[in-house]
């Protein structure tokens, strides 16, 4: 079974995953080698340090990062296709409100955009 399927949704449908420490449902971790530019594992092994966890953990957790910003980019595209591209000041509505949400050291709190796909 696809780990991002459980057993009481019919088959191909998806829900979303909770991982927790080195399992997946039950499943033991799974080993695997990435090839990755020097200078970016660097940082990444400085940031593992820096944050108390080992790159193993700091990898996944940055894969379930990027999987739940696909899994965004994927609503945010359907909510376009049926109600029409999300505008500029639209943009600059929810990012005030999430600055306002958020204390301005977060992450969440910064000025970067998503870059705007072509009409």
């Amino acid at each position: 079974m696809n780990p991002s399927e459980s057993e009481d949704r019919p088959a191909g449908q998806r829900s979303l995953v909770s991982y927790s420490g080195s399992k997946l449902h039950g499943m033991a971790a799974r080993k695997y080698s990435a090839s990755m530019d020097s200078d970016l594992l660097d940082d990444v092994e400085r940031a593992a340090k820096d944050a108390g966890t080992t790159v193993s953990a700091f990898l996944a957790e940055a894969a379930r990062d990027r999987v739940a910003l696909l899994g965004l980019t994927r609503v945010v595209e359907g909510w376009e296709l049926e109600h029409g591209p999300i505008t500029d000041q639209e943009l600059t509505q929810a990012r005030d409100e999430l600055n306002a949400a958020v204390p301005p050291e977060s992450v969440l709190a910064t000025s970067r955009r998503r870059p705007r796909r072509q009409a």
